[in-house]
């Protein structure tokens, strides 16, 4: 049982080191890209792995409405775009931002990251979450709002 139970550990602790250096694992989660490994971040990618493809590449990580957090450092869209290429996303790909508050503003993170990757964005306008379904739950009257190029 412990050589299992080695082995479970071993390819996990393998995983999180991709994610933290930046590897795409675009054969884990095709079309999801995760970033931040905190266990609220981690608990919504699983979560969002229940859903079915319905054509969107879903962005994961926490924000505000005019930056996203990862790991609690703080990234611009400029710099957010630029990750989000280095993982893999082409440019054009319809984007849902699942980071909280991203889509309040008018000409906040969502809007401006739509610029940026010349594609269309829907972002939430309060806190979201995930449930066990891989539904999305919205904060108060919260819903996403579309953004485009």
């Amino acid at each position: 049982m412990a050589f299992f139970k080695k082995i479970t550990d071993d390819f996990f602790d393998w995983l999180e080191d991709m994610f933290r250096k930046g590897k795409s694992l675009d054969w884990l989660s095709s079309g999801i890209f995760k970033f931040g490994n905190d266990n609220v971040t981690y608990r919504n990618f699983v979560r969002l792995k229940q859903r079915k493809d319905d054509g969107w590449h879903n962005v994961l990580c926490h924000g505000s409405s005019t930056r996203v957090v990862i790991d609690g450092r703080k990234y611009k869209a400029e710099e957010f775009a630029k990750m989000l290429l280095e993982q893999g996303y082409e440019k054009g790909n319809p984007i849902r931002l699942i980071s909280c508050e991203t889509g309040s503003k008018t000409n906040g993170f969502a809007s401006q990251l739509a610029k940026l990757l010349e594609t269309k964005v829907i972002a939430p306008t309060e806190r979201i979450a995930i449930d066990d379904l891989g539904r999305f739950i919205h904060d108060k009257k919260g819903k996403f709002v579309e953004f485009n190029k």
